[in-house]
């Protein structure tokens, strides 16, 4: 994976539906554990992943009389393993940025150590983790903000039906940050227009205050 990293890309990240960590990844208690899907070495030289869905599949080594989580349809699982999925990769890229798991908010960055505490975390970012997010990666400028959000809301409303809690969610997002920068743009103008203001009336008070004076002759009367 390192030979194919492209030059402006931070990191490259390989999908498998294998399993990639060895053994049978089950705890005491009968959860599949998911403390350790990835094959890595998250350093600054290598910056290349491979990450395994394989535990998040509905289907994974499970028994439908057990199992709450089984669903009998194809379709019902793509559309849970698509979500795991993207919540997963969500999680791990970002930890090559340097962020631990969230203890603050419900955020996409909280640890979990089952597929039932997984089903509870949203794929967005805490205000937190949405702050040192923009710090690694330079999200510096709310148009920038609103783009990508954009491109997010897409995905989600191409799979509206898996997404459609997040498309809501970035719909309003886009809404707040819309109006914001409005705000902020017009507040700019105001500011603008007060500082010409103040300068143009400093200017003709200088100009009264203080008129051309007459050349001082050096012989006294």
């Amino acid at each position: 994976l390192r030979k194919l990293l492209p030059y402006d890309a931070f990191i490259l990240m390989g999908v498998t539906m294998h399993e990639v960590t060895g053994g049978d990844g089950v705890a005491g208690d009968g959860n599949y554990l998911m403390t350790v899907p990835m094959r890595c070495n998250r350093s600054v030289d290598t910056r290349v992943a491979v990450l395994s869905v394989a535990r998040l599949d509905p289907w994974y080594r499970r028994s439908p009389e057990t199992d709450k989580l089984t669903f009998a349809t194809q379709d019902d699982r793509r559309a849970l393993l698509l979500r795991r999925g993207c919540l997963w990769l969500a999680h791990h890229t970002m930890l090559f940025f340097g962020m631990e798991p969230c203890i603050y908010f419900s955020c996409v960055m909280n640890g979990f150590v089952n597929l039932d505490e997984a089903h509870h975390i949203p794929i967005q970012c805490c205000p937190v983790c949405l702050r040192k997010l923009q710090d690694a990666i330079g999200i510096q400028s709310t148009a920038r903000c609103i783009a990508r959000y954009s491109e997010i809301r897409l995905f989600c409303r191409v799979h509206v039906a898996i997404f459609d809690r997040e498309l809501r969610w970035y719909t309003a997002r886009m809404k707040q940050l819309e109006t914001a920068m409005e705000r902020f743009q017009v507040d700019e103008r105001i500011k603008t227009l007060f500082r010409k203001g103040a300068s143009a009336r400093s200017g003709s008070k200088r100009a009264i205050a203080s008129p051309a004076l007459p050349p001082i002759s050096a012989r006294t009367p």
